[in-house]
């Protein structure tokens, strides 16, 4: 069991760094990974799991954007939802777009800034990017286990700011990535009515798949968006939404991610293409309902039923597993139908 927990441990060591600290993991010798290990293997909760400690209401805040203080944003500690009322700043006829970050990650990580950027730029609406870093940045086993008490968190604050307001959680977007997706679940499940949307960004896969009960599902909210980039290895390849998005196979490693020792590039994709989709919502993400990834690349699924990967809009009617492919760098959308070429 030991030597499982260490293996997961090692496999998401680079899910919380943005792509460009990828290229630098093919210069780490196994003593640094060695090292690594051995620092892992010590942690007393890996023979002592009631030395794990709780995630608390002090490991978790929200900074609350909009596009008039986008720079500057409000802290809210301990759910005081007088914190946003106080602000003058929330629209109660906007959406409500919550982001939420993974393991060793914090309000300051690329997959918010992205998100954040992409959205207000497009957006007029209220967003709360989640930051859980005092225990996201510890270990990860303690990081994973914590993922119930986080999105217990941020489920209680959307309750409250819709009971607050008197808003319908038609209004709610909840987005997570890696970890975060998990958090965004939980969240979903604890809002008192479902909320509209749930964006799970290659939800994580090490120890959360060993437990059916942690992870992000299609109960947690009226719609399940799910976008899978390094699916088997950091994060999940089995769907998990309603709608499941395969860009490139779904799998390790994603064009362009030279030198993805460990994957974090590849992880880091499925951010950056739903950021992409929000900016540049004339170059849609063309995806085919499609068997598996090997008869998509036969061309054999063309005719088949097409849905889009991304936006703050998805395509609702879309059911099951749909598969595309991407450019290797920004801008990733392909800006024709692959069908007709």
């Amino acid at each position: 069991m030991k030597i499982l927990i260490i293996a997961c441990c090692l496999a998401v060591f680079a899910s919380a760094y943005p792509e460009s600290y990828s290229k630098n993991y093919a210069s780490i010798n196994q003593d640094t990974l060695a090292d690594f290990r051995n620092t892992l293997f010590r942690q007393k909760y890996l023979t002592d799991p009631g030395s794990l400690r709780k995630a608390s209401l002090s490991d978790f805040g929200i900074f609350f954007y909009t596009r008039r203080n986008r720079k500057h944003p409000i802290v809210i500690i301990n759910n005081d939802i007088d914190s946003v009322v106080n602000s003058e700043l929330f629209n109660p006829n906007a959406r409500i777009i919550s982001i939420t970050h993974g393991w060793n990650n914090d309000h300051k990580s690329e997959c918010n800034t992205e998100l954040l950027d992409a959205i207000l730029d497009t957006h007029d609406v209220n967003v709360f990017i989640t930051d859980w870093g005092p225990i996201a940045h510890e270990f990860y086993i303690p990081a994973e286990q914590a993922v119930p008490d986080i999105g217990r968190f941020l489920g209680d604050f959307i309750n409250q700011l819709v009971s607050k307001y008197g808003l319908s959680y038609k209004q709610v977007t909840l987005i997570g990535h890696s970890l975060g997706a998990h958090v965004a679940g939980a969240a979903g499940a604890i809002a008192k009515e479902k909320v509209s949307l749930i964006i799970g960004l290659d939800p994580a896969l090490p120890l959360i798949g060993m437990d059916p009960d942690l992870h992000l599902d299609p109960t947690d909210g009226e719609f399940v968006h799910i976008i899978h980039t390094c699916g088997g290895l950091l994060g999940f390849f089995d769907p998990l939404g309603h709608a499941d998005f395969y860009p490139n196979g779904g799998k390790y490693a994603q064009p362009g991610c030279m030198f993805d020792v460990i994957g974090s590039c590849s992880h880091g994709r499925s951010y950056q293409y739903l950021a992409d989709s929000i900016s540049n919502s004339g170059q849609k993400f063309w995806a085919y309902k499609c068997e598996n990834y090997s008869v998509f690349q036969r061309r054999e699924c063309f005719n088949n039923e097409i849905s889009f990967m991304g936006t703050l809009e998805p395509d609702r009617r879309a059911n099951g597993s749909y598969y595309l492919q991407t450019h290797s760098s920004a801008p990733y959308a392909f800006d024709f139908n692959p069908s007709k070429q």
